[in-house]
């Protein structure tokens, strides 16, 4: 039996990224596929929670099918990789809502090793963003890969693939499955922890495709789920929905319980220790608290 971690950040307020409505969606010029016969890899070095890391940079493109074996996607990912690092390093797959939205906001403004520093100044022109080291990413312990699924990003439809055939939260998961297969073998980090960090509607996005690598022999070692919206019903604040109120009033700690999480070793306290202070309702209702359980799996 295997432990698969589950860890929940959960916000009162609505999720970063919530689904566009078709008609929308469909008025938005998508650029052509960008041209990638070959990955593109660069060279970096930063200093992050104190340790120096020297990484590459790679940007490749995975292709995916359809349930019936089609080719149906030609996905483009993002890797931040440590140079000379164990095969056993952990692997975080990271992505935001949607499913018609890109990695962009965990990308540039939380998990990659640089983010745009905003002023505090709400009418400050964009000239003024700045694109710095992020020392607070967990790539120093763990790579980074950034999804975007079909759509986003520089992921594209193959085409005569009708959009409508990859909306469903099966067929959505479905390409990030394929993509987290491939990636690994294209790396030789099979056997490697996997971690799935979703947000918004990433937050379904994870299970389901933690259940689909299940299916494939390939059995997650944690998931992070970032303004869930697994339940949708408690999140959704809209007129007489009183369960999404009652969620947002009582601190998330009454909801989920007080025991101690089941989540064991240096590995696991090291990747998500860095929620301290925020953990167990310590800061106002309506901010970030977050609770550990898990749950076990099949190996």
């Amino acid at each position: 039996m295997k432990k698969l971690a589950v860890v929940l950040l959960m916000a009162s307020a609505l999720p970063l990224a919530g689904p566009v409505c078709a008609a929308e969606s469909a008025a938005l010029p998508v650029p052509a596929q960008v041209d990638l016969s070959a990955p593109i890899v660069t060279a970096h070095t930063g200093v992050f929670n104190g340790r120096k890391i020297a990484y590459s940079a790679v940007v490749e493109r995975f292709d995916t099918s359809a349930a019936d074996g089609t080719p149906a996607v030609r996905l483009v990912a993002i890797s931040y990789i440590a140079k000379k690092a164990d095969k056993q390093r952990p692997i975080l797959f990271v992505f935001n809502g949607g499913p018609i939205v890109s990695s962009s906001t965990l990308h540039m403004g939380a998990f990659g090793p640089k983010r745009v520093s905003i002023p505090d100044d709400i009418h400050a022109p964009a000239t003024s963003f700045k694109l710095v080291d992020n020392p607070n990413t967990l790539l120093d312990e763990a790579d980074l890969v950034f999804f975007d699924p079909a759509g986003t990003g520089f992921s594209r439809f193959v085409p005569g693939t009708s959009p409508a055939t990859q909306a469903s939260n099966v067929a959505d998961s479905r390409q990030l499955a394929q993509m987290v297969l491939q990636w690994c073998k294209t790396h030789d980090r099979q056997g490697a922890p996997i971690y799935l960090v979703g947000e918004s509607y990433g937050t379904m996005r994870a299970p389901e495709a933690a259940g689909q690598l299940l299916q494939a022999g390939v059995a997650v070692d944690g998931i992070v789920l970032l303004g869930q919206a697994v339940n949708i019903i408690e999140y959704a604040q809209r007129p007489a929905n009183l369960t999404s109120y009652a969620v947002a009033a009582h601190p998330c700690r009454d909801r989920l319980g007080t025991g101690q999480g089941g989540c064991k070793g240096p590995r696991f306290r090291t990747l998500h220790g860095r929620c301290e202070g925020i953990r167990d309702g310590a800061v106002p209702a309506g901010a970030l608290s977050w609770r550990i359980g898990s749950r076990s799996t099949p190996a």
